[in-house]
């Protein structure tokens, strides 16, 4: 079983920070990745939500901070609620809320029709599901198009220790990408280089959902020579190969990647 915690909501700043345990943040390396990926397990008319927040290192601890406002409305979080996190990925934690009942929270996150987004976050909050209809476009003039708006979905994954086996894939991104249906996948390096990957649809609970890229991610892995801390862009190109375009965007240091001796002890 992956890792988890449980934080109960008591004092006057749960609305404002969270603070990790450190036997939590001991599966990092001692330090949560700057910005983590949080999705909630709640799923209202087929409908999911996640939030990007950003962490903060100091000198009692590591704390989330960034985008932890939202998070603590949308959940509608009192005082005695307490919510678990399990451990997806190197950058992804699920979240699950409980008020005081020790019953599980009905939470209703519906679909805005604006988001409010930071200078910092290029997407704060993701919300996934049905699409509402579309609006009557006004007559305009025409305009150049906007990379922004016309984006392909993609992600970037700083490589933990299960990463290395197979990769699980974040709920927004393959909402966005329209990957849970998927059978397989062709992984393409920016040179040309192709591996094809199988896609397996895993699914825990009614609410827990994941699709993990397993069969040849294992070559992925080793031909380019990656090991836990490597950073890896991932942008989906779709067609009908389903193409995956991965791009390594760094790699895990020697010191990093082979922990050394704990204080105290002789090499």
């Amino acid at each position: 079983m992956s890792p988890s915690f449980f934080k109960v909501m008591v004092g006057d700043d749960f609305l404002t920070n969270l603070k990790v345990p450190p036997a939590f943040v001991k599966h990092f390396g001692g330090t949560l990745p700057e910005v983590v990926h949080l999705t909630s397990c709640y799923f209202d008319e087929g409908t999911s939500i996640s939030w990007m927040v950003k962490t903060e290192r100091c000198e009692n601890g590591c704390y989330i901070r960034g985008g932890w406002p939202e998070i603590a409305k949308d959940l509608d979080l009192q005082i005695g609620d307490f919510l678990v996190f399990q451990l997806l990925s190197n950058g992804e934690l699920e979240v699950a809320a409980y008020d005081r009942t020790c019953c599980e929270k009905r939470v209703r996150v519906g679909l805005p029709s604006s988001l409010h987004i930071p200078d910092d976050f290029e997407d704060v909050k993701v919300v996934s599901g049905p699409d509402p209809a579309p609006a009557p476009a006004p007559a305009a003039c025409p305009s150049p198009p906007s990379s922004k708006k016309h984006r392909l979905p993609f992600f970037t994954r700083s490589l933990c220790k299960t990463d290395l086996l197979f990769l699980s894939l974040p709920v927004a991104s393959t909402t966005e990408a329209n990957q849970w249906d998927k059978k397989s996948a062709v992984i393409r390096s920016p040179k040309g280089q192709k591996w094809l990957v199988t896609m397996k649809l895993r699914v825990r609970t009614r609410s827990y959902r994941r699709v993990d890229i397993s069969t040849g991610w294992s070559a992925f892995v080793r031909d380019n020579g990656l090991s836990i801390g490597s950073i890896v862009r991932f942008e989906f190109l779709g067609g009908r190969d389903n193409v995956i375009e991965a791009r390594v965007l760094g790699r895990a240091s020697k010191e990093r990647a082979r922990p050394g001796p704990k204080p105290g002890t002789q090499r």
